[in-house]
């Protein structure tokens, strides 16, 4: 490896998300109740230590066997002596992690397997690896994880497949189907102006599937998360979680597709491998010099061409949403801007002069897949004259 190559890696490397264990006794989670998403954390040792964005893991030993609870990203950590309790905490602690929204999974009990378990890794403070302490029988030690202690990203990552094994391996594609069927009617329901009780659609989705009413709304919200990757609107009230492997992404956008009667390239599961890859890579891929090919067929609509000719004549080269002259003038000879429709035609939007608007690739983008797509949007119904809301 040359130096360059060298000095890449070691910027790279350090700019992986860190990850922590922190412990919680028995009494820890008595007021999120098994189920729930895990919102924040009590306890101390945090400040200093667990940093904006770190990936967080609780966990607990029980006669033992260490045991995983669950997994959220941390948002802030507010010191009650210096800022107070958070209004949200119903316990009290030194310190207190809060989760960043949508990147907690829900408190579930899993024994970790003891392979795994001897497998993990910490870092100490000079940097060094070091393995969990055992007892002399090979259980683990009673004091082993009640510091807050530093995973190497690939113990984090083995702990992230064993959060989403245990989450979705026993969901069968029949209820993952129904699950993805009474979202996208709830959606369409709140489309037409029709009454909807969320809490309803879970109990008949729970009795249909025999899955409880808090695990569908957890599910809900993943289909909310993938709908955000493929470039869609998601209902309000379901915010994206983002907690989904790879094959239930890939499952639940291919059965979006087949509900809604159309096919599109995925999106969703490599969104969701390239998300974990930029965790965990640390040194430079290979790639590959001769690519596969994979055909596929797309279903697309059919958009009016003189639609398109009049908003992009009404933006007289500017972006409608931000505002900036067009990039570059197009080899079609005019400046080039996109047509973007504010209720995608996916989701029963028309194909009209009232519901497009003309912008930059940038702010395209931005309006099918950042996290204030909805803001963004609703900022072009201010801006411009002729639009109208559907």
């Amino acid at each position: 490896m040359d130096l360059n190559q060298s000095d890449t890696c070691i910027e790279r490397k350090n700019k992986l998300t860190k990850a922590f264990t922190i412990y919680w006794t028995p009494d820890g989670w008595i007021g999120i109740g098994e189920g729930n998403p895990i919102r924040a954390a009590g306890g101390s040792g945090y400040k200093g230590k667990i940093e904006n964005g770190s990936r967080v893991y609780v966990t607990n030993i029980l006669k033992g066997q260490l045991r995983l609870l669950g997994a959220f990203t941390a948002k802030e950590v507010i010191v009650t002596a210096e800022q107070g309790k958070p209004a949200s905490a119903t316990w009290d602690a030194p310190e207190y992690l809060i989760a960043e929204k949508g990147s907690s999974t829900p408190l579930l009990i899993r024994p970790v397997p003891d392979d795994l378990t001897t497998s993990l890794r910490f870092l100490t403070s000079t940097g060094k690896e070091k393995a969990i302490a055992l007892n002399e029988d090979g259980t683990v030690n009673g004091q082993a994880m009640r510091a807050v202690r530093e995973l190497t990203p690939e113990s984090a990552a083995s702990l992230d497949n064993l959060l989403e094994s245990k989450l979705e391996s026993d969901w069968t594609e029949a209820e993952l189907r129904a699950s993805a069927a009474a979202y996208l009617d709830m959606a369409r329901r709140f489309r037409e102006g029709q009454p909807v009780v969320k809490r309803q659609v879970y109990r008949d989705l729970a009795a249909q599937i025999g899955r409880t009413e808090k695990s569908c709304e957890y599910r809900m919200q993943n289909i909310s998360y993938v709908l955000a990757l493929m470039g869609r609107d998601w209902i309000k009230g379901l915010p994206p979680a983002k907690n989904v492997g790879v094959k239930v992404a890939g499952q639940m956008e291919a059965l979006i597709g087949e509900l809604e009667g159309r096919q599109e390239s995925p999106r969703a599961a490599e969104t969701v491998v390239v998300a974990k890859l930029r965790r965990t890579l640390k040194e430079r891929p290979d790639g590959s010099k001769t690519p596969e090919r994979t055909n596929s067929t797309t279903t697309s609509f059919v958009r009016n061409p003189q639609v398109k000719a009049w908003v992009l004549d009404r933006a007289e080269a500017t972006c409608e949403a931000c505002d900036q002259p067009a990039p570059f003038i197009g080899a079609d000879g005019f400046p080039f801007l996109e047509v973007h429709h504010l209720r995608k035609l996916a989701d029963g939007g028309s194909d009209t002069v009232t519901n497009a608007v003309a912008v930059c690739p940038n702010c395209h983008r931005r309006l099918h897949f950042s996290e204030d797509a909805s803001a963004h949007r609703e900022t072009l119904y201010g801006k411009v004259a002729e639009l109208e809301r559907e």
